[in-house]
């Protein structure tokens, strides 16, 4: 009962089944043995599953691909070299980029010219050119039928003489031009598509390639593109010079203009100023602004001196006073020669006073000497003090007067420089119209000279040649794309239907799903006609193969599910119909019965029996009939009479062994079976009664096992009785057919009614799928005794047996 309690959460991932070592946990594993799987390996089993599945989406896209390809009408490709110089060839000295001052050498020079060489001006001119408007595959009036569906083609002609005819209306003269311009409109994005430019790396060769569906055209075409771009490339230059030349006459006519009227204006100036040579006069007033700045300068410093001496001297007056002779006043010869007599008469005075005394006559003789003396030297130094002042007057109006002088002469240059600045100007405004004029004269008659002259900066290195072959449609590349692309479909429809796929399909998703042991896995039998075995009768009759083998490993499992127990009655079961559930009752009853047990074969699926199919060669009244023989509920069981030929006389009797023995037969290999019998109205209340577990006692005591083949679970509730009276119940589950949800809602409805579930059975085990889902490990029992059941023909999983299995 445990085992359900999670039954919803333990459904493993269709198409990703768990490993060996993901079965159900064990005492003593641990999470990490569990979690081992290896999913690459599980894909590439699931691919090699579906291998066909996988080859048949492969084939499915490449069929059409193949048509596809078959009806493209192959293309051309053709290219031509064409080397583009940022500088141009110099026919002349001047170019045109030194002209105008054009930049040829930018980075973006050579981009510019990749786009250009793609404009729909250059598109046009080679349409126009090489008239592909009229070419058959740009013109629709003469484009040829061609294979595929182009057109009408893909309608059958048959279909197509039964449409009525298109009508046709003569267009407006309006509606035909915006026609004819949409048309040309077409006709040029169709051609630039199929021009390719491309820039060789590292250098300034450009490819230009051209497709076409005629090889002629393409390389036409190609040519044509570069051919074009230098011609308009010319023609662009050659429009520029004419353009420039144009501006340059007209601009010389206003320069011609400004430069006559500066020169009138100059001469003007000149004749009103006087000025000739401005640099001569200029140097003229300047050296004498020289002179007289240098004069009074002199001046200053001879003003600066003698006021400094008569300064000098006003304060000697003062310390002197009247004392004049005692001053110290060098200036004059005469000066210094009266002190030097002034000197000498002192002496002379000095002596004779000594000598002779004051009133001697050379004593008075010597000082009226003096008094003369001193007499002129005060005179002397009056006519000194009065020169000096003189001088300091005489200089100090020198000074006023080159003051005057040299403030005029000042004025006087800067008047000059005035002048003389103007001038100058006048002269530079027209010596540069004049040099203007005579550049704009020059680059004038160099336009004319290199007008039609200047050489093209590009240039065709490799011409275009028609292609020997077509580039276009790559049939084996796209065959291959194509074989790709089913691939990869195939293998994701492959993952899609292994995930959409719920059903069984290892022994480890029905034990890890149903908590219940594995007892056994029935390999799925293949055989013809011809073996003349029937699936019922393999243990018996081939005791040593791989099926009786397993068989005999679900008689194993029920001796160890439970050894405290012996499992007398075993009911076996399955979800569904048709999974194998009597096939595996009447082997396993089988091989208890090899084993030496006293075993009985019960049918209890009363409402579709087989067995009787199965078991042929006598007449059974089977379990309904035993259990019927009643003349109301209160009645004890009845039997049918002694010669057992029907139920129209019947006596009533207790139910014993004895009757019971007589329903049951016994086939060829010595099975004992009790067989169904007629279908009755109401099955349930036979398996319910009280009859039947009186019949199940008295059963009990005769044999050691009893094998109940008991209807599906899901179908009817008659399993659940049988189960709750049985001693363990087995589920047979169909691989690759019956879904978890099946079986896990047939273990819960048994599991309600309290059933005693000791195993499951995974049957009809396809061995070589099995090792697609198990990644490689080979189960079954295939150590073998030398017989193999591989043969080719139908399988009788529920089929009629080949012989009886009745002895007759």
């Amino acid at each position: 009962m445990e085992a359900l309690a999670d039954m919803t959460d333990a459904l493993p991932i269709p198409g990703v089944e768990p490993t060996r070592g993901a079965r159900r946990v064990l005492p003593g594993q641990s999470d990490e043995d569990r979690d081992q799987v290896v999913p690459l390996r599980q894909y590439w089993m699931i691919v090699r599953k579906r291998k066909w599945q996988i080859l048949a989406v492969i084939i499915l896209v490449l069929m059409p691909t193949a048509v596809h390809v078959s009806s493209l009408v192959p293309q051309y490709l053709s290219a031509t070299s064409l080397l583009i110089e940022k500088q141009a060839t110099k026919m002349v000295s001047l170019s045109l980029g030194d002209l105008l001052g054009t930049d040829m050498g930018g980075k973006e020079y050579m981009q510019t010219q990749l786009e250009l060489i793609k404009s729909r001006h250059l598109v046009e001119e080679v349409i126009r050119r090489e008239r592909l408007d009229l070419a058959p595959e740009f013109n629709p009036k003469k484009k040829p039928k061609r294979k595929g569906w182009t057109g009408d083609d893909w309608l059958p002609k048959g279909l197509r003489d039964f449409l009525p005819p298109e009508a046709k209306t003569e267009p407006k003269p309006e509606e035909e031009n915006s026609v004819e311009a949409s048309r040309f409109d077409n006709l040029v994005s169709a051609v630039t598509g199929r021009i390719t430019v491309a820039l060789v790396p590292n250098s300034q060769l450009v490819i230009i390639s051209f497709v076409a569906e005629d090889p002629e055209l393409a390389a036409r075409g190609a040519n044509a593109v570069a051919q074009t771009y230098i011609d308009q490339q010319l023609e662009a230059k050659l429009q520029v010079t004419q353009h420039a030349a144009n501006w340059l006459m007209k601009r010389m006519e206003g320069l011609r203009t400004t430069l006559e009227e500066s020169e009138k204006n100059l001469q003007s100036y000149r004749e009103e100023t006087g000025l000739v040579g401005s640099e001569a006069k200029e140097n003229v007033v300047s050296q004498q602004l020289d002179a007289v700045n240098v004069q009074w300068v002199r001046v200053q410093t001879k003003k600066s001196e003698t006021k400094a001496r008569h300064v000098k001297l006003q304060e000697m007056l003062k310390e002197f006073g009247d004392n004049l002779t005692d001053m110290p006043v060098d200036d004059s010869p005469l000066l210094v020669s009266l002190k030097d007599e002034k000197h000498k008469a002192e002496l002379k005075v000095s002596e004779y006073a000594e000598r002779y005394g004051p009133k001697h006559p050379k004593m008075i003789r010597a000082q009226n000497e003096l008094a003369t003396i001193t007499a002129k030297i005060t005179d002397e130094v009056k006519r000194s003090i009065e020169k000096m002042s003189q001088e300091y007057n005489v200089v100090d109006a020198q000074e006023k007067q080159l003051g005057m002088q040299l403030d005029k002469q000042k004025q006087a240059v800067q008047e000059y420089q005035q002048k003389a600045f103007k001038l100058g100007k006048l002269e530079r405004e027209t010596e540069a119209n004049r040099q203007l004029y005579d550049l704009f004269l020059k680059r004038f008659k160099e336009a004319g000279v290199i007008e039609g002259m200047e050489g093209a900066n590009a240039r065709i290195v490799d011409s275009a040649r028609p292609p020997q072959s077509s580039f276009k449609p790559n049939k084996g590349r796209t065959m291959m794309l194509a074989g790709f692309v089913g691939l990869a479909i195939g293998i994701l429809l492959a993952f899609i239907l292994e995930y959409m796929d719920r059903s069984i399909k290892t022994p480890e998703q029905l034990e890890m799903a149903s908590g219940l042991p594995m007892f056994a896995i029935l390999p799925l039998l293949r055989l013809s006609k011809k073996d003349n075995v029937a699936p019922e009768e393999m243990l018996a009759e081939q005791p040593k193969s791989t099926y009786a083998e397993a068989v005999r490993g679900i008689r194993t499992g029920i001796l160890f599910a439970d050894i405290d127990r012996t499992n007398q009655i075993i009911m076996v079961t399955s979800a569904v119909p048709a999974e194998g559930k009597t096939t595996v009752s009447v082997n396993l009853a089988q091989a208890f019965f090899q084993a030496g047990d006293r075993v009985l074969l019960l049918e209890a699926d009363l409402r579709r029996p087989r067995l009787h199919k199965v078991f042929t060669g006598q007449t059974t009244q089977g379990v309904t009939g035993l259990l019927s023989q009643h003349t109301n509920p209160g009645q004890a069981f009845s039997l049918p009479t002694a010669s057992g030929t029907g139920m129209g006389n019947q006596n009533a009797f207790v139910l014993d062994r004895d009757h019971i023995r007589k329903e049951i037969i016994q086939s060829i290999h010595g099975l004992h079976v009790l067989l169904a019998g007629p279908i009755p109205p109401f099955p349930s209340e036979i398996l319910a009664s009280q009859r039947w577990m009186d019949m199940l006692n008295l059963l009990r005591q005769d044999y050691d096992r009893i094998i109940i083949d008991a209807p599906p679970t899901l179908m009817v509730t008659d399993s659940q009785i049988l189960g709750a009276r049985a001693d363990g119940g087995i589920l047979v589950v169909h691989s690759s057919k019956t879904t978890l949800e099946m079986a896990l809602a047939a273990l819960k409805q048994l599991y309600q009614s309290h059933v005693p579930m000791m195993g499951c059975v995974l049957n009809h085990v396809d061995m070589k799928k099995l090792m697609y889902y198990s990644g490689g490990y080979g189960y079954g029992y295939g150590y073998g005794y030398g017989y193999g059941y591989g043969h080719k023909g139908g399988y009788y999983g529920e089929a009629e047996p080949a012989t009886p299995l009745v002895e007759t």
